[in-house]
Formats: structure tokens, C-alpha cells, sequence
């Protein structure tokens, strides 16, 4: 106690000259008045206490002369610094005089500063009509900042008046906006979370987001504005309608995200076709990375028929692919039939499924390709498709022309001996091309695969024509020496060249007689004896 009244007059005795110097001498004298009930009764005690441990000292107990005598001058010590006290304040009576007025000088900045600040916060601030929910958090912060200033100038302010006995000056536009800025605080601090949240989503490369990611956001946003409309202090303010009103809009495009997300036909390039049909720029935008924040600026919500007309062409896209896959699927494991021939040699037959896939594809094939729902690659696969096929259908037609006439002028030309040797050059040219074509079937033997031996073998077509053009060469060879017979005994006109070649195919003239009720009216048959016809 002797320790804190040496304290308090060591304080008291310092230099006033300055403000803060007298500030704090204010505090001190403050202080000593407001605690002087307390530390005369603690002097009282304590003065009581020690006059009964001297009164029984004789007895044996142990007693400090020294803090006796400490004890006893409590009082007078005390005595002391209330004189002091007292002659100190009557001292800065003047400074008191001359630092009030530097106070209200003070106070009227302070109002000024106050009034300018209102003056922006109320048109420019968080709650201002102006002001956005985005751009409102930065406004928020920064009043926040400038008005929590200025409170810890007015507390600083109110402490020298009251120090100083002035009248308490009232602030109320800054509690006002004080008042205010508490209030939306807790909308604001909510909005910035979910403006992370969404921010963070956004950034996200389409392909990579859930949509359970934002339906969480929907929920969470939708749940605490509910909350906000049950305080009706708050669902009253602007910035609480702003809010409301970010969340009914958040919502507006998810219904649709969610089906193109769900709609698994959906590809890179159906955004550009979707962007041009909008008519939004697609300049810059790499569709293969494109963002869920890029999908959201473009606004879909209002264009739901449009973004359904992808979503239909995309899914029917879909469908043509699938098709032209099960087509390619087809003709790439699609086979010839191949049967023996004479001495190891093979012919090759076309299976009718073949057939009537072939026209069947070709169908789909065209469909596919003046379809609106097919984009330009698949278009362009369509294409290629379609002239395989034609190669493929053009080849087996061609296939079975020259093995019907190779077949034909075979039995001739290889098989009939006497025919050889009438016709012996153009039985050598039918030779080469026979050793051809036996070779192309007994190719097809041994890969009897469709697609690789009429597309990926390219020459196999001409081959073909060109074989044909040349049994055609053999094939006139024969005609004219057939009517070369004709014109030598004109009754052979009445036969067919087939049976013309039988004929003339066979050393036995016997063999007329099947052909004799042709060649003569009421000839049945004739009997032949070596020198003399009967």
C-alpha cells in the first residue's frame, strides 16, 4: 500500500506541459479520488491491526518495529497525496482550459470526417442500390476498415472529455453505419464463402466436375437464405434481397448442366455448333478444356430449345455412329464362300446375306450422311464408307461376271480337245488369262476376308475388268468361228452356240443326233455306216 501512494506522488509530480502529460496525470489524480473511500478504510485496518500487535507485544509475539512504524504514517502518508493531489489539479486548471478546446476542435474533425464518410458509404457503400454482392464484400471491407478508424478516434475523444469534464459529444451516423455494416456482415461473410466455392467449381475443366458439387452448393446456398428471411432485420435490408435473389439465379442454369453433363453423347464439338447457333464467339476457346465458369457466362438457361436440339443431334449422332460402327464391324470380318474346282482349283461364291447386307448398308449409309445430326467427321467417315461399299459391291458384281464367263469358255477352251487345236492362238490367250483368274480365286482361298481382297488390295477391281475385257476377246473369238460354221451349212443357225460346240467339239459324228430334230422337220435320228448315210 506504501509502494502504490509513493507511486501515485511520483506520477503526480511529473511535468504537465504537454496534452498526453496531462492525459495521464488526469488518469492518476482520476484515480486517487475515485479509490480514496477504499484506501482510507484499507488505512483504518491496517492502523487497528498493528496497534493491538503492539499492545501484546510484552507477551512473546513477534512484532516489526519498522513496519509498525510504516503503519502508523499510512495515514499521514495519505494525507499527503490528497494535499498534492489537490494543489496538482488546481496546477492544471489552465492546460485543462486550453486542452478542452483542442478536444472540441478535435470532436468537429471527427464529425467532418464522419460526415464525408457517410456521404459515400450511403450512395457507394455495401448497401448501396448501385452496389453488387461481388463488388460489395471489397465495399464492406474497406468501411469496415475506415469506420473501425474512426471509432478508435471517437473512444480516444470520449476518454479527453470525459477527462477533461466536457460534455460526451454523440456520434450517430457513425454508430449508424456501424450498426448497419454488423448487420451485414454475416450475408456478406456468407456470400464471399459461396462465391469461393462456386469461383473454385468453376475453374474446373467441364469433363472434371461432379454435379453433386453443385447441387451441394445449391443446397447450402438455398438453406442459409431461408435462414436470413427468419430474422426480420435482416430480410428487410437490400443487400438480404441482392442475396436472395444470386441464389434464384445461381440455380437457373443448373437444371440444364445437368442434363448436358448427363447426356454422355455430348462431345467437343457439339460446343462449337451449340456456341455458333447462339451466336456467341467461339475465336479462342479450346473445346476440348472448356470450363464450367465458360459454360456459365453463356447463359443457357436462355436458350433451353436450342441446347435441347443439340443435346437431340448428339444422341442421334450417337446412334449414326454406332451404326456406321456396326457397318465397318460387319465388312471387316464379312467373307467370301470358296468351293473346289477341277484339280485343286477353287471358285468363290458370294453368301446372299452379303448381297443383301451390301444394299442395306448402302441405305443406312446415305441416310446417315444427309442426316442433319451428322457432324462433319462423321460425314466425312460416312463418305469413305460408302465409296468402300461401292468398291465392294461393284467388285463382287464383276467377281461373278468373269467366273460366269470363265467358267463358260473353261469347258471350252481347256476341256475340249478338238476345239484347242481349231482355235490353238486364242486357246493360248485364254490360257493366260485362266492361270489369272485361277491364281485371284485361289488368292481369295486363302483370305477369304471381303473387305481386304476388294478395298485394301485396290487393284483387284481393274484386275477383274481387265479380265473380263479379255474373256470377252475370247469370247468373240469363239462367236466368230461358230458363225464361220453357220454360214458354211446355215441349218447350224437353228442351234444354240452350246450345242453348236458340242458338235463341233466331238470326233464322233454321232453326236448330231441329239441336235437333229433342230437342224431338220421330221428327222428323228439318223444311222450312220462308214462310206454311206441311211
Amino acid at each position: 500500500l506504501k509502494r502504490e501512494i509513493f507511486d501515485y506522488y511520483i506520477e503526480i509530480r511529473k511535468e504537465t506541459y504537454e496534452r498526453e502529460l496531462v492525459k495521464k496525470c488526469l488518469n492518476t489524480l482520476t484515480k486517487i479520488r475515485d479509490s480514496t473511500e477504499d484506501k482510507e478504510a484499507q488505512i483504518a485496518e491496517l492502523t487497528e491491526k498493528c496497534r493491538l500487535l503492539k499492545k501484546y507485544e510484552m507477551y512473546g509475539i513477534d512484532f516489526d518495529a519498522k513496519k509498525y512504524e510504516d503503519c502508523m504514517n499510512l495515514g499521514k502518508y495519505w494525507n499527503k497525496l490528497l494535499h498534492k493531489a489537490k494543489a496538482k489539479n488546481n496546477e492544471i486548471k489552465g492546460s485543462i482550459t486550453n486542452f478542452t478546446k483542442t478536444t472540441q476542435d478535435e470532436v468537429r474533425v471527427l464529425n467532418a470526417k464522419i460526415d464525408k464518410l457517410y456521404d459515400l458509404y450511403t450512395k457507394t457503400g455495401p448497401s448501396a442500390v448501385d452496389t453488387n454482392l461481388i463488388s460489395g464484400i471489397d465495399k464492406l471491407d474497406y468501411f469496415r476498415k475506415e469506420v473501425d478508424e474512426l471509432n478508435a478516434s471517437k473512444a480516444q475523444t470520449v476518454k479527453m472529455q470525459k477527462l477533461f469534464g466536457m460534455d460526451v459529444a454523440y456520434f450517430p451516423k457513425l454508430n449508424e453505419m456501424d450498426d448497419e455494416m454488423k448487420k451485414l456482415e454475416p450475408m456478406y461473410s456468407f456470400y464471399a464463402k459461396m462465391r469461393g466455392l462456386i469461383d473454385e467449381l468453376s475453374r474446373k475443366q467441364w469433363d472434371k466436375f461432379d454435379t453433386k458439387e453443385l447441387e451441394d452448393i445449391k443446397k447450402m446456398f438455398k438453406s442459409k437464405v431461408k435462414d436470413f428471411s427468419k430474422n426480420d432485420t435482416l430480410k428487410n435490408t437490400l443487400v438480404f434481397k441482392k442475396l436472395e435473389a444470386a441464389q434464384i439465379e445461381f440455380e437457373k442454369p443448373l437444371a440444364i448442366i445437368e442434363q448436358l453433363k448427363s447426356n454422355q453423347h455430348f462431345k467437343d464439338s457439339h460446343w462449337e455448333r451449340l456456341l455458333n447457333m447462339i451466336d456467341k464467339p467461339t475465336e479462342g476457346i479450346n473445346f476440348s478444356q472448356i470450363t464450367l465458369q465458360q459454360v456459365l457466362n453463356l447463359n443457357l438457361s436462355e436458350y433451353q430449345e436450342k441446347v435441347e436440339e443439340i443435346m437431340a443431334a448428339a444422341h442421334a449422332e450417337f446412334s449414326n455412329k454406332k451404326s456406321l460402327t456396326e457397318i465397318e464391324e460387319f465388312w471387316r470380318n464379312a467373307n467370301f464362300e470358296v468351293a473346289e474346282h477341277k484339280k485343286g482349283g477353287f471358285k468363290v461364291k458370294v453368301p446372299e446375306e452379303i448381297k443383301a447386307m451390301l444394299d442395306d448398308n448402302l441405305n443406312s449409309l446415305q441416310a446417315i450422311e444427309g442426316s442433319k445430326n451428322a457432324g462433319p467427321a462423321l460425314k466425312k467417315e460416312v463418305r469413305e464408307w460408302m465409296k468402300n461399299l461401292v468398291t465392294v459391291q461393284d467388285t463382287i458384281e464383276e467377281w461373278i461376271k468373269v467366273q460366269t464367263k470363265w467358267l463358260y469358255l473353261e469347258g471350252i477352251y481347256i476341256g475340249n480337245e478338238d476345239i484347242r487345236a481349231q482355235l490353238s492362238k486364242e486357246t493360248k490367250t485364254f490360257e493366260q488369262h485362266h492361270k489369272t483368274f485361277k491364281n485371284l480365286n485361289e488368292k481369295v482361298s486363302k483370305n477369304t476376308n471381303i473387305y481386304a481382297n476388294c478395298v485394301l488390295n485396290n487393284n483387284t477391281l481393274s484386275q477383274l475388268q481387265n479380265l473380263s475385257q479379255a474373256l470377252d476377246k475370247s469370247q468373240k473369238s469363239l462367236t466368230d468361228y461358230l458363225n464361220s460354221k453357220k454360214k458354211i451349212f446355215p441349218r447350224f443357225y437353228f442351234i444354240s452356240d452350246e450345242d453348236l460346240l458340242s458338235i463341233l467339239g466331238s470326233s464322233d459324228v454321232a453326236s448330231i443326233q441329239p441336235q437333229l430334230n433342230k437342224l431338220f422337220d421330221n428327222v428323228k435320228s439318223l444311222e450312220f455306216e462308214r462310206g454311206k448315210v441311211t
